[in-house]
Formats: structure tokens, sequence, C-alpha cells
């Protein structure tokens, strides 16, 4: 039997995840199945498993702990899966779905999308530029770079006059290698140069696109490049960040909607950490409104009085 995850995207539709596997990976680290980009989240936090009795969550010895329905998993020990569950991870909320459900292609790309799309967010959140751009770091032309501003256009660096990025280096071949920016990466491919092109240690095939892993360097001849993708550095930083110690989830926070869900769990005000409301009673000098009861007593005392008061003067009178 597959099962599903939901995992909320700010300002967007959830990512939808169904796999039918022995094991699911969770958490920050880029060998993971669902990369979760945030310092809460652990480099590998939890894991969904297959058993007998169905499917099971199992912390992996998280800083921040994994909750399903408020109740904290023991470290390295299963609890079963029920369809509707919500896990809490850092400060992610994961829906669970248990059932028949279309299984997902291409997992690797969808991975990197999610992380992608997260992270997207923040930066843009945040103000930063999110313009990839290609720089020399060693050789002729130092410092010399090229802003990659148009998705999926075939930009050529050479020594040639007409190549987008002109390198000085004596050399490199007049059409060098390509580069291609796309919505989730960038792409590399030699142009069958004299010396190759080289993608860290590897040489690449010529006319072959070849993903660029901002990682490493490209080197044409004597010139290097690196690749400033904004997205995937930023990844890459998470990488190396310690584990943001988060106060623990409640009850309520795993009932919350999906899509208000990805903000730090120290912000939200569970129902249940709320003060309880006091009654009150009125002080001495407050009023108290008149009923229909105490308007006919007060009017039965008013005919009392009046009767005293005309006997008075009826005994005076005849005295």
């Amino acid at each position: 039997m597959p099962v599903t995850l939901r995992v909320p995207i700010p300002d967007g539709d959830p990512e939808v995840v169904t796999i039918d596997g022995a094991r699911i990976v969770l958490g920050r680290g880029q060998g993971c199945d669902i990369r979760l980009p945030d310092a809460s989240v652990s480099q590998r936090h939890a894991s969904i498993r297959a058993e007998s009795s169905g499917y099971v969550v199992v912390d992996e010895g998280s800083t921040n702990g994994t909750y399903v329905g408020g109740i904290r998993v023991p470290a390295h020990t299963g609890r079963l899966l029920r369809s509707g569950d919500r896990i809490v991870l850092g400060c992610f909320v994961i829906e669970v779905r248990l059932g028949a459900a279309p299984m997902t292609s291409d997992m690797a790309n969808v991975t990197r999308d999610i992380a992608f799309r997260l992270v997207e967010h923040a930066l843009r959140q945040s103000g930063h530029e999110l313009v990839t751009r290609l720089r020399i770091v060693e050789g002729p032309g130092f410092g010399a770079e090229l802003a990659l501003t148009q998705l999926r256009r075939v930009y050529r660096i050479g020594r040639g006059e007409l190549s987008d990025l002109v390198l000085s280096d004596p050399d490199a071949s007049r059409e060098h290698f390509e580069v291609v920016c796309v919505e989730r990466g960038v792409f590399v491919r030699d142009c069958g140069s004299h010396n190759g092109t080289w993608l860290g240690s590897q040489r690449l095939v010529p006319m072959e696109e070849t993903p660029w892993r901002v990682t490493l360097a490209v080197r044409a001849a004597k010139t290097v490049l690196a690749c400033e993708e904004p997205i995937a550095m930023a990844l890459a930083e998470l990488e190396t960040l310690p584990d943001r110690v988060m106060d623990p989830p409640t009850a309520a926070v795993a009932s919350t909607p999906l899509p208000n869900v990805v903000r730090p769990l120290r912000e939200q005000t569970p129902a249940s950490r709320l003060p309880p409301v006091k009654a009150t009673r009125p002080s001495r000098g407050m009023r108290r409104a008149w009923g229909a009861v105490d308007i006919v007593v007060l009017g039965i005392g008013f005919l009392v009085l009046a009767a005293s008061m005309a006997g008075l003067v009826w005994v005076f009178r005849s005295g």
C-alpha cells in the first residue's frame, strides 16, 4: 500500500509525493528522500518505514524530535501511522495519507523541487537577488562575470568576440563551452574544444549537457569559473549549519491547517497555552438591572406607604 505525503509550501500549493517503498527518509541533508531546508530540521530527522502492521514513523535521533498528534516519538522507536496523521518535524507539518494513489515517477527531481521552492520563498522574503552568475575565479580575466538573466537561453563562453563571456586565455577555444540556466539549475556543455572542459575532476563529453553543481568549478584551459546560483548556494550553506533548537509543539499545532504551518512553532500560540478565563464578581458599587418582580414589589410598597400616610392625616383631622 503506498503512502502519500503533503509537504506545505508557503504562498503555494503543497507538494504531494506518493511512494510505495520500504523506507522514506526525511531531513535537511542532501541524501534525504524528502528534503526540508530549515535549521530546525536535523540532517537525518526521521524516516517512514513499511512494516507488517503498516507504515510507522521513526525518529532518527533528531534535535527537536518528531511529533504525531502533539506526542513526541521516542528516538529510534516506531509509531504506527494512520491516514490523516500530521507529523511535526521542526517548523514543518506534513500530512500523511494511506491508500491507492498514483506513484511519483521522478522522485529525485521532486525532492529537489521541494527544497528549491522552500529556499526560493525564504530568499525572496528576505530581499535576496536570485540571478545566477558565472565568475572567473582563477586565471586570465580574474573577476569577470556573466549574469544568466534569461531562462533556457544558451550562453556561449570562449575566446571569440561574439561570445557572451569573452575569455582572454590564449589556450581557450573560440567557442569553448556553453551554459544554459533552467528553473532548477544550470547545465554546461563542451563545444568540442581543443583542450577540453572540466567540471571538477571530470572531463565533459563534447556536446553533452551535464548538470553544474555549485560546489564544483569549471576549467577551460587556464581559466577557472564558479557558478553562483543563490538557491543552490543557500542549500549548500544549510548543510553546514547546526540544528536550531525549538520549543516543543502541542496537539493544537498538529491540527493546524497545512497552508499556515510553515513558520516557527514558537511564534504560534496554541489554545492550550492561553491563561484560563476567570469569573469576576460584581463590585459593591455596581448597580444591578431591575427585573419585573422588583418593579411589582416596589409598586406595592408605594401603595402601602400612601395608605399609611392617608390614615395618619385622617387621624390628625378627626382629633
